[in-house]
């Protein structure tokens, strides 16, 4: 996940004022493939079996939010009426996913101490979706 910390900080900073169409297609556009690449990337990985759910719902969720700000950014490319319509329907699809990424919570305490502790999880600690 370390490879696409800029990324992440980037999105996770910006200030796109989400009433001006074009700011938010452009956050939307961003953040759908760096949420794919990490899903894809965490695909790859072998996770222990204590922690595969935690993992698996890691993935699921990514992949879930990354189809949604798709969709999303799809929809700022319709009239407004119709983009506004769409806008409302995945906005409410997104508020009834229930933490989509997990928490670190949820993880074993010796993978959470692991985490804060490891030099190469420091620039990950920040980040909004680890909390």
């Amino acid at each position: 996940i370390s490879k696409y910390a800029d990324d992440i900080e980037e999105l996770s900073n910006s200030d796109a004022d989400f009433e001006d169409p074009d700011a938010m297609k452009e956050m939307m556009d961003k953040a759908a493939p760096v949420l794919e690449g990490i899903a894809g990337d965490l695909e790859d990985i072998d996770p222990p079996s204590e922690v595969a759910d935690w993992h698996e719902q890691m993935i699921s969720g990514m992949n879930l939010a990354a189809d949604l700000f798709s969709q999303m950014g799809e929809a700022l490319d319709k009239p407004l009426e119709e983009a506004m319509a769409d806008l409302e329907k995945l906005t409410t699809e997104m508020a009834d996913v229930e933490d989509p990424f997990g928490t670190m919570e949820d993880l074993p305490a010796e993978y959470q101490a692991a985490f804060e502790s490891t030099p190469d999880c420091e620039e990950l600690q920040n980040f909004e979706f680890f909390e």
